[in-house]
């Protein structure tokens, strides 16, 4: 794998001092380069080839199956969930292939919306306190509390996890490069209200922002700490720096520490079935399919939380929040490397296999979408959502749904058993 050496420019903090580390990237093979996956951006319909459209209605119509040519089909999948990576994206195709299957999920019982679990380090108790009993299993009968998905966010803890997920779970991730991921957190958890508010007045586009928050990166982190997000003082201090790796369980002391995080790394490395990268999302999931044995179908996805406008980053600017980054770039360099090494292992077939999947997404969206609009919450986030082309399958519909709907389906299945005990207790009184 070809490197680009590089020594990460030093971090000012507000008393004066530095902080440095050094980190490397990769590239990418000249021979996989191929066009812009579909439906990252608004794609063009695309003329397929006969055989390409005849597979895609097949999978569009008919019933999930397995791979014929690999076994076993791994059903226990752990998808641990980063901030602004395109997770949402494999989280819905992680939950549409659970709900395929009839799989039990980790679910936060408190949590009806989403059923997230990100702001809590979970123990070995966790599940007792805070989760939905899986499918056909009686509330608290605790020792039957084994599930087969996690797709929610939940920080990385591999020991708590293992005692309430079946055994043979394979644990998968995603990773974005931090000269991108950076500035997309920057703008979701809106760190420029750190800025005092004469400041503020100051910088009206997402890059002025930025530029001016790593003049004094340490500084503006820190004034975060006494602010809130979704009514936790102190939380965007957490996501300020290196977000990507505290989501996978390194906590934020010993991101100075050189040899504690190159362990933390090799040890990710060990643990983790597949990393996917951002940029390189349809090799990776080829990767994914390969892994898990899964079929084409299951890997068909259509963007989600997608935003509509992204300004273009300098590249200057970019240096500068890897530098800030520099744990969450070496994760990343290091999981690149790790990518196109299984791509070598994959096979002469690599390059058509991933052709092949391009046009498939391409049909996929051109089959299933109608039409892309805009949607805004009271915070001022924007993203796109779909609305389903009529006639289409009931695959189509699992696939443009919106996340929230998706989810729905999925608790209103595990949660059956939950209200029938529920009415039985009503009917006593």
């Amino acid at each position: 794998m070809p490197k680009i050496g590089r020594t990460l420019s030093k971090v000012e903090g507000s008393d004066g001092g530095t902080e440095s580390m050094n980190v490397e990237q990769t590239k990418e093979p000249e021979k996989y380069k191929l066009a812009q996956t579909p439906g990252r951006n608004i794609p063009a319909v695309a003329a397929m080839n006969g055989t390409t459209q005849e597979v895609v209605r097949s999978m569009l119509w008919l019933d999930h199956g397995k791979d014929s040519t690999c076994s076993p089909l791994q059903h226990n999948v752990a998808f641990i969930k980063t901030h602004k990576t395109g997770s949402t994206s494999i989280g819905h195709l992680i939950n549409r292939f659970g709900y395929h299957h009839r799989l039990s999920f980790v679910l936060n019982k408190h949590s009806r919306i989403n059923g997230h679990l990100v702001y809590y380090n979970i123990t070995k108790n966790t599940a007792k306190l805070m989760f939905l009993p899986p499918i056909n299993v009686k509330p608290r009968d605790y020792k039957h509390y084994k599930y087969n998905v996690i797709a929610v966010h939940v920080r990385y803890m591999r020991p708590a996890m293992t005692s309430f997920m079946k055994p043979g779970t394979k644990y998968i991730t995603i990773l974005r490069d931090p000269g991108s991921q950076f500035e997309s957190a920057f703008s979701h958890f809106k760190f420029d209200d750190a800025f005092p508010l004469e400041e503020r007045r100051n910088f009206n586009t997402t890059v002025d922002k930025l530029e001016h928050f790593l003049t004094k990166p340490i500084f503006y982190r820190d004034r975060l700490k006494v602010l809130s997000w979704e009514n936790t003082p102190g939380l965007l201090w957490f996501y300020a720096r290196n977000n990507q790796a505290f989501d996978l369980g390194l906590d934020h002391k010993y991101h100075m520490n050189t040899s504690i995080v190159e362990k933390f790394i090799n040890r990710l490395e060990r643990e983790m079935t597949v990393v996917l990268l951002t940029e390189y999302l349809d090799e990776s999931l080829l990767i994914l399919r390969k892994k898990m044995c899964w079929t084409w179908s299951d890997i068909l996805y259509v963007a989600k939380n997608r935003r509509p406008e992204v300004e273009t980053l300098p590249e200057l600017l970019r240096e500068k929040m890897r530098s800030w980054n520099a744990v969450d770039s070496m994760l990343y360099n290091n999981f690149n490397r790790t990518l196109w090494k299984h791509v070598e292992e994959y096979g002469q077939e690599f390059a058509s296999d991933l052709a092949f999947f391009k046009e498939m997404l391409v049909q996929v969206f051109n089959e299933c979408v109608l039409k892309q609009y805009k949607q805004t919450t009271g915070r001022g986030f924007h993203w796109i959502e779909y609305q389903q082309r009529q006639g289409s399958s009931s695959e189509c519909e699992l696939l443009v749904e919106t996340k929230r709907k998706l989810f729905s389906r999925i608790w209103k299945r595990q949660s059956v058993m939950r209200r029938r005990r529920n009415r039985k207790k009503k009917k006593i009184k």
